[in-house]
């Protein structure tokens, strides 16, 4: 089960994935990448959640090789 996102990446196409935390793993290495459709479909409130703390933390942005990741600051 999905705890909360922690992480997005926009890639070079545009496309877009959220790295998801599961319950009961804590290391940032458990994490995993899932589509954008795939969130916004199936974890809206986590999806809902993730929006509200952007925009209420802020966010960072790091220029990577595969993609702009966004991260919370």
């Amino acid at each position: 089960m999905v705890e909360k996102i922690v992480q997005e990446i926009r890639l070079h196409n545009n496309d877009i994935q959220y790295r998801v935390q599961f319950k009961g793993f804590k290391k940032l290495s458990d994490a995993r990448w899932m589509d954008e459709d795939v969130v916004k479909d199936t974890l809206r409130g986590i999806y809902e959640d993730w929006e509200a703390i952007k925009k209420r933390r802020g966010v960072r942005y790091v220029d990577r090789v595969d993609g702009l990741v966004t991260m919370i600051k």
